[in-house]
Formats: structure tokens, sequence, C-alpha cells
């Protein structure tokens, strides 16, 4: 394997994480886009930590689907780690958990 095939296949195999913590409310939305933004630059797989979520309202979850979206458009691999009962609650009451596709987490 070639040094540039060997640097290819660390791309493809790492991942970019991003945690959520406890809240992601309206309060949080620039700071949350910011890191969505930085994600998005880049050919990276993410994978979303959203075990600890406790609390989160309409416009973390539009930009998290908003997200979800632009990164398949882009081809970066979006996967959810363990999202919280209320994520999943919150998705469903919105009828988004297909757009964030949160069915195969």
């Amino acid at each position: 394997m070639s040094g540039k095939e060997k640097e290819k296949a660390q791309k493809i195999s790492s991942e970019e994480i991003l945690s959520c913590g406890t809240s992601l409310t309206i309060a949080d939305a620039e700071s949350l886009y910011q890191r969505l933004k930085t994600l998005l630059s880049g050919e990276t797989a993410v994978v979303i930590e959203a075990h600890e979520i406790e609390v989160i309202d309409t416009a973390a979850i539009q930009l998290l689907g908003a997200f979800v979206q632009e990164a398949g458009s882009h081809g970066i691999s979006v996967k959810w780690k363990m999202p919280s009962a209320a994520l999943r609650t919150s998705a469903h009451r919105m009828d988004m958990e297909s757009l964030l596709m949160l069915e195969a987490a």
C-alpha cells in the first residue's frame, strides 16, 4: 500500500466525535451550529454521542436534522451513539426520527 493509500485509509477509518452533553436548547444553538459547520468542512465520519441528553428543544433538533442531511449530501457518514430517551421522544413528537436517521441507532 502506498503512502497516499495509507493516508486515505486512515481518514476513512477515523471518526470525529460530537458530544452533546445533557442539554441542547436554543441557548446552545449558535455554539452547536459552529461545531456542526466545522464538522461539515471535513471529510471524516461523525459519531454523535447523545446518551447524556436530558433536555432538547425544537431548535436543536432542527439543527441536528439539517446537519445529518447536509452531511449526507457531502458524503459524510453520521452515526448516533446511544441516543437518549429524551432525544428519541422529542424527535418522535416532531416526526423527525427519519430525518435524523434515528431508526438505525
